[in-house]
């Protein structure tokens, strides 16, 4: 599909639909991609973004999986938790970004606190179900073979709801990865969001839409991945 984008938006160009100063074609796109990627200093801009991402996610999934855990454990959490998450996943959390920057600066932690959030929803749902649809049948293998709740749950349980931990960890590097991206848009010393802003005002086209292509390719690339290791995983715990 990616590939099909690119040949139609060459075709738009070559066509000049639009004006190639505005709409450079994807082979010149791309050829300014490999021309910064030979460089070197797109990658200081790819680490700077890679950073941020990495320690939203970070926090953000480690609290997700246990307040799922808890949500699962503690029924009455549970029901209490699950339509703040619910609300928190139609919040546009990028409303709260000015209130951040007030309050910590111009700073990498407003971007990394909404990119945690948005890492920490998806996650907390995701183990909360995983959890509590494991199959009866397991749960009474566990107590015939008399295993204790922390063996139950980590060679039980865990291994069973792994398919969706996998899918809530799959929505939230896609949610945090666009928060961490946009956020650097609107205001930030470094990262692809920046050189894109920076690239846009300075009307270099051609810069731009070459970290645009980079930036939909990694998204693509995490995608796919993890779509991989879930198919197998639910075809091995299904």
């Amino acid at each position: 599909m990616f590939l099909g984008l690119l040949l139609i938006w060459e075709a738009i160009s070559r066509v000049q639909l639009v004006k190639p100063s505005v709409l450079p074609g994807a082979w010149a796109a791309l050829e300014t991609l490999l021309a910064l990627l030979k460089g070197g200093s797109i990658w200081v801009e790819m680490g700077a973004s890679v950073r941020r991402l990495a320690v939203a996610l970070s926090v953000g999934e480690a609290a997700g999986f246990l307040v799922g855990l808890a949500m699962w454990r503690l029924p009455l959490i549970g029901r209490g938790w699950r339509p703040i998450l619910s609300s928190l996943y139609a919040m546009p959390l990028s409303a709260f970004y000015p209130a951040l920057l007030l309050a910590a600066g111009v700073s990498d932690v407003p971007v990394v606190i909404l990119g945690a959030i948005a890492a920490f929803v998806p996650v907390a749902i995701a183990t909360s179900i995983g959890l509590a649809e494991v199959r009866l049948a397991l749960r009474k293998v566990a107590a015939v073979f008399q295993c204790s709740w922390w063996q139950t749950l980590l060679k039980v349980f865990l291994p069973a709801a792994l398919p969706d931990i996998v899918a809530g960890t799959r929505l939230a590097i896609t949610y945090s990865f666009i928060y961490v991206i946009a956020l650097e848009f609107i205001n930030a010393s470094d990262g692809l969001g920046f050189q894109i802003r920076f690239t846009y005002e300075f009307f270099r086209p051609r810069e731009m839409y070459a970290y645009i292509v980079l930036v939909v390719t990694i998204a693509l690339m995490q995608h796919s991945l993890l779509d991989f290791v879930q198919k197998r995983l639910s075809r091995h715990f299904g």
